[in-house]
């Protein structure tokens, strides 16, 4: 999906990647697949809506066992009690894995944003659930540029200072 950073010459690189119902390829959750699941050091999702697919939720916990720093930014209030219901309902799992999740706000978290590495970032409009990856038309663009990925990463480490950190109360 990704293409290796040795094959092209400096500067960004930008690939804008979508996806609908009438699609059955999924590009959108493929490349989240691939970005989490190649990450070596970080990876830093931002949503508003989390909803893991199956695949999804198995590449975070994957990726923390593996020692990777796994942060989600999701909100702490949603304008959706259900969505909001179904995000927590995954939280036990990733947070015992090691999965860091921060709940944002108020206000309401808009952002969509993965960033892996501070060297992949993914932005645009698809939400990390399976309605924005399979049932929505949406696209992301993919940024294949360190300097811009470590920026992003900045933005989103800057978000934290509104966010309260979520603690698993099954966890001692």
């Amino acid at each position: 999906f990704f293409p290796r950073f040795a094959d092209h010459p400096a500067g960004p690189w930008l690939q804008i990647v979508e996806s609908g119902p009438d699609d059955s390829r999924r590009a959108i959750a493929q490349g989240f697949f691939a970005a989490i699941a190649g990450a070596r050091r970080r990876v830093l999702l931002a949503t508003p809506y989390f909803v893991p697919t199956e695949a999804l939720n198995a590449a975070l916990i994957n990726a923390a066992l593996r020692g990777v720093e796994v942060s989600i930014l999701a909100p702490w209030r949603s304008d959706s009690r259900l969505v909001a219901a179904a995000a927590r309902s995954y939280y036990g799992e990733l947070s015992r894995a090691g999965v860091v999740i921060h709940e944002y706000g108020p206000p309401m978290l808009h952002a969509k944003l993965l960033v892996t590495d501070d060297r992949i970032a993914m932005v645009g409009s698809a939400n990390f659930d399976n309605r924005s990856l399979a049932l929505n038309f949406e696209a992301t663009a993919v940024i294949y540029d360190a300097g811009l990925a470590a920026r992003l990463a900045s933005s989103f480490e800057a978000d934290l200072h509104r966010t309260k950190r979520y603690r698993n109360p099954g966890r001692r």
